[in-house]
């Protein structure tokens, strides 16, 4: 499958980044080809359940594989206490995009708000959206490390975070893209 097409196409605004962190490889393993679709179910069943938050480990995940290297990428519906405390992502760095967008050693995360005429309430109470990518390297070293490439590589990965938000969001018919930028400059704030 190649990067485009991989868990529904949340990756097809940046397949090339993919490729570059799994090694140059064209064609993939995955587990899930509805992870867009899983997504907005999630985001659906969790406002009509009347909940602050996808309950326990409820949560639309999609894994990528080739050789040695892997990547997820979930969606998680989240509750307003969860963006004050976002926890501290290994070596991450905060940049300006959606409420909150973290990018460290082996993860990226983004948290957005959704307005959609597809959501019942949304306007008065938007949808909660993170998106969470983490990527792994089997052989070993499994975690980027500060140094040559860091940057770089955080930079990747929050791309990858951001094709996915931005898909997620498209997918749900979010007013604005969920206040996700088409073209994406990362711009950090710390």
């Amino acid at each position: 499958m190649s990067a485009d097409e991989l868990c529904g196409g949340a990756f097809r605004y940046a397949s090339a980044d993919l490729e570059k962190i799994m090694g140059g490889e064209k064609e993939f393993l995955s587990d899930s080809s509805d992870y867009l679709d899983t997504s907005v179910e999630l985001v659906e069943r969790t406002r009509e359940e009347g909940a602050t938050r996808s309950r326990g480990r409820a949560q639309s995940k999609c894994n990528v594989g080739v050789r040695a290297r892997s990547a997820y990428v979930v969606t998680r519906y989240y509750a307003p206490a969860d963006l004050a405390d976002r926890g501290n992502v290994r070596g991450g760095v905060h940049y300006d995009l959606g409420l909150h967008a973290t990018s460290g050693f082996d993860t990226a995360k983004i948290y957005f708000e959704c307005v959609s005429p597809n959501l019942d309430g949304s306007v008065k109470d938007p949808a909660r959206i993170m998106i969470d990518l983490g990527y792994r390297l089997s052989e070993g070293n499994d975690r980027l490390s500060e140094g040559k490439g860091a940057g770089t590589l955080r930079e990747t990965y929050m791309r990858l975070a951001h094709s996915a938000a931005l898909s997620v969001a498209r997918e749900l018919e979010c007013e604005g893209d969920g206040g996700l930028p088409e073209r994406l400059i990362l711009k950090r704030i710390n």
